[in-house]
């Protein structure tokens, strides 16, 4: 029987606020027994970051936006139905990096969630609302500890065993193109791996090959996430999730740079959740053909293969947008293709 499909996403932003600590400093009374016990260890920074996160929370109550309270239980099956702020300490802006005078001011890591969406506009929307909502009443900005992860899935079912293999071998075959949408430091990095590596330097038609031959999609998700001998989520595209028992199964793209640019995130979010959409709607085998088909052209671009995966508005935006140029990699099959062949075709 197929499998139903509603395709599904979510959001995870990672940005950092800079906030007026004199300001904030003033609310520290009001809040002790509320936000934190009486007497509890946090020193003054991690109050200030607490009350931050609270302003934020409230700036989306006061515009309807469903968001999680500072005190709400963030865990059980109902986590993911309304919008989620949390802190995170990961996010370390050098000196360097800070814009504008920071005279007075502090600044917190702030990791932002989105509901479980439907893929549909009114989602887009509301991410575009919230946007809006922080531009205007904050103080925020990105840099490379940040980062902007999409989730995709099938609703409440597994996605089918054909939909991931045929992205697998998608987002494999074709790396190097994909790679041209994202700056250098989302392709050598230790939290976004590229999974070409695992098939070096594989024709492109053995590769889809091997990747139909999978059995299980426990043995496929340990060829794509091992590392060491353990599964490690940190790949340009994390397949962990898929045979996590006790969440959501959902298949997790992790390279594009961090953004508080709303188009952006919607185009990425639109790009992500269409290749799912092609690769289930692909069948069995069904992207091993298209890299019969293309994958030995000289010249193909990725504005070529969005345009013939039928993803006309999202390659038109990102050759509007401008391609980064990288150096073919030591594992990148050495085919056909060569430096001029990854730029859009005239």
């Amino acid at each position: 029987m197929d499998t139903p499909f509603v395709l599904t996403w979510g959001l995870e932003l990672e940005f950092v606020v800079r906030y007026n600590r004199e300001r904030y400093s003033q609310c520290l009374m009001a809040r002790n027994g509320i936000f934190w016990a009486d007497g509890a260890s946090l020193d003054m920074n991690a109050k200030l970051n607490h009350l931050v996160r609270a302003d934020i929370i409230q700036a989306f109550k006061l515009q309807k936006i469903p968001v999680y309270g500072i005190l709400d239980e963030l865990s059980g099956p109902k986590r993911f139905s309304k919008w989620t702020v949390s802190l995170d300490g990961s996010i370390v802006p050098k000196a360097e990096q800070l814009p504008g005078d920071w005279t007075g001011s502090s600044y917190t890591g702030v990791e932002l969630k989105t509901p479980i969406f439907f893929y549909r506009e009114q989602a887009f929307q509301q991410l575009i609302q919230v946007l809006s909502i922080l531009g205007n009443k904050f103080s925020i900005f990105v840099n490379h500890t940040c980062g902007l992860h999409i989730h995709v899935g099938n609703g409440i079912t597994d996605l089918s065993f054909s939909t991931v293999k045929n992205l697998a071998s998608l987002v494999t075959v074709f790396e190097r193109q994909f790679m041209c949408l994202h700056p250098i430091h989302r392709i050598h990095n230790k939290y976004c791996r590229p999974l070409g590596q695992r098939w070096q330097p594989l024709d492109p038609v053995l590769i889809a090959t091997e990747i139909e031959m999978f059995d299980s999609i426990d043995h496929l998700v340990n060829k794509l996430s091992e590392v060491h001998g353990n599964r490690e989520k940190h790949h340009a595209i994390n397949f962990c999730n898929l045979t996590n028992k006790n969440g959501t199964r959902t298949i997790e793209f992790r390279q594009h740079e961090a953004t508080t640019d709303p188009i952006a995130m919607v185009q990425w979010a639109r790009l992500c959740c269409e290749l799912v959409r092609y690769c289930h709607n692909a069948g069995e085998f069904g992207v091993l053909y298209f890299v019969q088909e293309h994958a030995y052209k000289s010249v193909y671009s990725v504005v070529d293969l969005l345009t013939d995966l039928g993803l006309n508005g999202v390659a038109d935006y990102y050759e509007q947008k401008g391609l980064y140029e990288h150096p073919q990699q030591s594992w990148h099959w050495k085919g056909p293709a060569n430096e001029r062949s990854l730029r859009p075709s005239n």
